[in-house]
This record gives C-alpha cells, sequence and structure tokens, in this order.
C-alpha cells in the first residue's frame, strides 16, 4: 500500500582512488620523486641548464629514430650523458654535452632521411626548431648573471611543460608515459627555481 511517502535512497560516496589506479599514472609519481630528487641538492636554477637542454633533445631524438618508443631510451641516455659528466669531470658544463648529443641526433635524422631519399617528417622538423629555441635559452642561461640565468631556465622548463602537454594530448614523437613524466618534472623543477629566486 502506497503511503504517499517516498524513501530516498542514500548516496553512495565515491571511492577513493585505489592503488591501481595510482599506479596507472605511475610517471606522475615517477616525475614527482625525481623532482623532490633534484631539488634536494639544487643550490642555484642555473644548475638545471642540462636539464631544460635534455628535455627538448629527448624529443629530437625520439622523432630521429621515428619511433615514440624510442623516447625512453632517449632519455636513458640523457640522463647517462649528464650524469657521467657530472662525475668524471664535475667542472664541466653538461650543458654542452647534451646540446652536443642534440647534434649528433639531427645528423643521424638527415641521413636517415637521405638514405631514404625522403624529405624530414614534418614532426621531425619541428622538434629540429624546437632543439634550436630550447638551445638558444640554454646558452644565454649559462652566459647571464646567476639569477637572470635561473630565471631563463625557469621560463624554459615551463614552456617545454607546455611542449610536453601538447605531445601527450596529440600522442605524436615521444611516449604519452614520457610527456607525462616529463611536464611533472619540468613543471616542479621550474616553480623550484622561481622559489629559490624570490628566496
Amino acid at each position: 500500500m502506497d503511503t504517499g511517502t517516498s524513501q530516498a535512497t542514500p548516496s553512495t560516496p565515491p571511492a577513493a582512488p585505489g592503488p591501481r589506479r595510482m599506479l596507472g599514472h605511475w610517471p606522475v609519481l615517477v616525475g614527482v620523486a625525481t623532482c623532490s630528487l633534484i631539488a634536494a641538492d639544487l643550490a642555484e636554477g642555473v644548475e638545471l641548464a642540462k636539464v631544460l637542454a635534455g628535455s627538448a633533445a629527448v624529443y629530437l631524438g625520439a622523432a630521429a629514430a621515428g619511433s615514440r618508443r624510442a623516447a625512453w631510451p632517449m632519455f636513458a641516455l640523457t640522463t647517462l650523458v649528464i650524469i657521467g659528466c657530472d662525475l668524471v669531470s664535475p667542472g664541466f658544463e653538461a650543458a654542452w654535452a647534451v646540446l652536443g648529443l642534440a647534434v649528433l641526433f639531427a645528423g643521424y635524422a638527415v641521413v636517415r632521411a637521405e638514405r631514404h631519399r625522403r624529405r624530414p617528417s614534418r614532426p621531425l622538423a619541428l622538434q629540429g626548431a624546437g632543439m634550436l629555441g630550447f638551445a638558444v635559452v640554454t646558452i644565454a642561461a649559462l652566459y647571464a648573471s646567476t639569477t637572470v640565468g635561473s630565471v631563463l631556465v625557469a621560463l624554459g622548463l615551463l614552456a617545454h611543460a607546455g611542449w610536453d602537454v601538447y605531445h601527450y594530448r596529440a600522442r605524436q614523437v615521444v611516449a604519452t608515459s614520457l610527456a607525462e613524466f616529463c611536464m611533472v618534472l619540468d613543471t616542479g623543477l621550474a616553480v623550484v627555481i622561481l622559489a629559490l629566486v624570490a628566496a
């Protein structure tokens, strides 16, 4: 018998994100962890000019290889170059070695295109232009004062974070996981640098 009253069904609160869902975004977690490790030992923002150059070099390397899956190996190679320079010759600016690596990537891309008798692809040309732009910012930061250089590196990293977002959404050039990791790392390091400058 209907009494004219309806019993409301209690709404179920949304479930908290579980470990599996969080692990689905492992590049974010790795990006935060990497940012924390780098920031813990950072004295001046200009020290990360090598990271700015490396971020762009990874994209160029993946485009030169013609495979999105090549992005992580390129990241590993670039990281090894940076760590190797810091360990073997602490007085040498690792950014120069990374820029040299980028030149090798560009040279490989040209040779590969000529071997197949075709013009460089549009994504490769875009990465070449991007690499050139980020290289200019990197070099300017190295020759500027510590404060100005640090700000330039921070702005460059923020610009590259935008580059990451574009490629993450377009799903082009690099693996989506690499773009996701890189956007977190670039943004986090830029914020850390600007905080150091403001302190």
